[in-house]
């Protein structure tokens, strides 16, 4: 509830804020261009489980940990899967323009940023497809494939994250700071489904054991580190004087 109400103070003052003809239609762009992008529905092969690499390392293959050896890791589709992973990866984000003002970043969110979004989720869900997970998959496969899934998710999280403030914003914090909250909440989709991507190869490579430990450790620490900060506790209402009490004696 407090933060239904919070959520609709931060609504109304930035919409009678004087700034919010150059903002609000941008974070509506922004609303357009995620949804575009939404990760689709991740299909779970059936009798998958439920639900040296850093946690704390950007999103990348560079910090998986170390692969596991020989068969089935260095099966044709595993490495199909890779592949098309990497080229994923070298699409970055387009650059934001050097001028950051509302109109030229409203252009470049809708002309660059959204089909850069919509070819990302293309290029995750070919990822997913090149690895072939089926209920049969071998651990190892099923561990390794959602590891690299999570990582594509979390990675296209952190870039939409890093969308910049208009200019106009220089001297507004307070609106900034809500226009960085809309920014980040659209970035959420993604960072839920690295989440339950990393779920996953925790799951199943706990239950597997053995090699697959130290993979499911790492899933393990990105998805708690992942997890959504708890709410900002909202300080209590001052007690207000009344007429009463503000009359001398």
């Amino acid at each position: 509830m407090e933060h239904a109400h919070k959520a609709r103070y931060r609504g109304t003052a930035m919409r009678h804020h004087p700034l919010a003809h150059a903002v609000v239609p941008l974070c509506c762009m922004l609303l357009l261009s995620c949804a575009v992008g939404e990760p689709r529905p991740r299909p779970v092969p059936q009798g998958a489980s439920g639900s040296k690499g850093e946690a704390e390392a950007p999103p990348a293959l560079s910090a998986l940990p170390d692969p596991v050896r020989g068969e089935p890791m260095d099966s044709e589709r595993m490495h199909q899967g890779f592949t098309m992973a990497r080229q994923v990866f070298a699409g970055l984000m387009p650059e934001p323009p050097a001028d950051r003002s509302y109109t030229s970043l409203q252009a470049w969110v809708e002309q660059q940023v959204a089909p850069w979004v919509e070819k990302r989720r293309d290029g995750v869900d070919d990822t997913r497809f090149q690895f072939a997970l089926t209920a049969s998959s071998h651990p190892a496969d099923v561990v390794v494939a959602h590891a690299v899934l999570a990582l594509l998710h979390e990675d296209t999280a952190a870039e939409l994250s890093n969308i910049p403030s208009p200019s106009e914003l220089a001297n507004e914090p307070e609106v900034s700071e809500m226009f960085r909250e809309l920014v980040s909440g659209q970035a959420l989709p993604f960072v839920s489904a690295a989440r339950d991507e990393y779920r996953l190869c925790a799951n199943a490579g706990y239950q597997e054991g053995a090699d697959l430990r130290r993979w499911a450790e790492f899933c393990k620490e990105r998805f708690v580190r992942l997890a959504p900060p708890p709410a900002k506790p909202t300080p209590a209402p001052s007690p207000q004087p009344t007429a009463a009490s503000a009359k001398a004696p």
